[in-house]
């Protein structure tokens, strides 16, 4: 043995130096391999670090966005609660809608034709309207002048005398009011008043109140509109609106049984030589909703340039309006009619407050006829010493459905409210 290592012992330490060098060799390539995936796991980390770095936005950008997407909520909720108030008015019965409260639907509709009616007057003497003397006036006053001549009998002086007195007469009406105008001037006026209610299917008297309702609406926007801009006004001479002659729509006839004979223009007078109704029926002919069917517009009195059309926000109604008025202020009521409007509301210690703050009306066009003030005179209108004439407006009107669709009665819809035979 000792003779084996002394032959070969040189030989074994340089093989175990060889094996010793190959294993320090491998160590080394293996520890260097684990460093290379620590760096490039730091790297990576390192990379992670600095993109998200970039991308983390500063505190006060966070708390700017933060505010203006309150300021946006805080909006929307304020637009909310205008779009309510404009449309969430008063009713004109609470005992009819959305469904009448009570079985006996002849007196609910009864009760609210008469308050309707009531309410119509309410707007007439908010204007001081009133009509030309009638013609049972005119004949007791042409009888007492005769009686007042005595048994001289006729002649021609007492005739001129006649003439100018009945003149005077119909001028001094004018001189007690502000504008000429009566229920007849306000679709439903006259329905309402002569409606058969006993001989009415219920559903056609849920769709005329429904009509009637929204009529009001507009009515009493258009009436405030009246009263601003002849605000102080002791006269119809000195008023800048002199007659309303309707309020009217382009929908078909009311659906109710009603006295045509009566109903049909029995408060508007019609003797007058051109302040006339559009027409015969528009006394009778309901609000009609403007609504895209296929694409036919149906409600529609005139093209819009407003666009608007109804739709899941909005129902959109186009209205006629008529009067005599002098012309230099017509500016002036057409800014009125596009106007902020309101509803006065009592409070429990009897103040008055402004309620409904609304403004829902466009004008769309209007047109300008002129005046023959005699032929007007003669009918009882004086209209003063202005340059008057008359003009007849087309006007749009919009509801926001979310104040008040939870109102309409069972089975209304926009295609219903806009069908040409209701």
């Amino acid at each position: 043995m000792k003779a084996f290592f002394k032959k070969f012992g040189y030989l074994l330490i340089c093989v175990s130096l060889c094996l010793l060098g190959i294993g320090l060799y491998v160590l080394g390539i293996l520890s260097g391999s684990k460093a290379q995936e620590e760096i490039s796991k730091l790297a990576n980390v390192h990379s992670t670090a600095t993109g998200l770095s970039r991308s983390i936005v500063p505190t006060a950008e966070v708390e700017l966005y933060q505010a203006k997407v309150g300021q946006i909520e805080q909006e929307v909720q304020v637009f909310e609660q205008l779009a309510e108030q404009t449309t969430a008015r008063p009713l004109i019965s609470y005992d009819v809608f959305p469904k009448p409260r009570s079985q006996n639907f002849i007196i609910i509709y009864n009760e609210f034709g008469q308050q309707y009616v009531r309410m119509i007057d309410q707007l007439l003497a908010s204007m001081r309207a009133g009509q030309p003397p009638s013609e049972l006036e005119v004949a007791r006053r042409i009888e007492e002048i005769k009686e007042g001549a005595g048994s001289a009998g006729p002649s021609q002086d007492l005739n001129k005398q006649i003439e100018n007195l009945i003149r005077d007469f119909r001028i001094q009406r004018s001189n007690t009011i502000q504008i000429y105008a009566s229920g007849g001037s306000f679709f439903g006026y006259d329905l309402w008043r002569f409606i058969q209610t006993n001989q009415s299917d219920p559903a056609n008297l849920a769709k005329d109140s429904w009509a009637t309702q929204l009529a009001y609406w507009i009515q009493e926007d258009v009436v405030q509109a009246i009263a601003q801009v002849n605000s102080g006004s002791e006269s119809v001479d000195q008023s800048k609106v002199k007659r309303l002659i309707e309020v009217s729509f382009g929908g078909g006839r009311a659906a109710s049984s009603f006295d045509t004979t009566q109903a049909v223009g029995t408060s508007g007078r019609t003797n007058s030589g051109l302040v006339r109704r559009r027409g015969p029926t528009a006394a009778i002919q309901v609000p009609q909703y403007l609504v895209d069917q296929s694409g036919n517009l149906t409600g529609r009195i005139t093209d819009s340039w407003t666009g608007r059309i109804s739709d899941d926000q909005i129902d959109v109604v186009q209205f006629e309006l008529g009067v005599v008025m002098d012309v230099a202020y017509l500016n002036e009521f057409i800014s009125a009619l596009q106007s902020e409007k309101f509803t006065l509301q009592n409070k429990p210690d009897g103040t008055r407050v402004k309620t409904g703050i609304r403004n829902q009306i466009t004008v769309l066009q209007f047109l300008q006829e002129s005046v023959d003030r005699q032929v007007e005179l003669e009918a009882g209108y004086y209209f003063g010493s202005g340059a008057v004439g008359v003009i007849r407006f087309v006007c749009e009107y919009f509801f926001y459905k979310s104040a008040y669709e939870d109102l309409k009665p069972e089975g209304i819809s926009q295609q219903q409210l806009s069908s040409s035979g209701m």
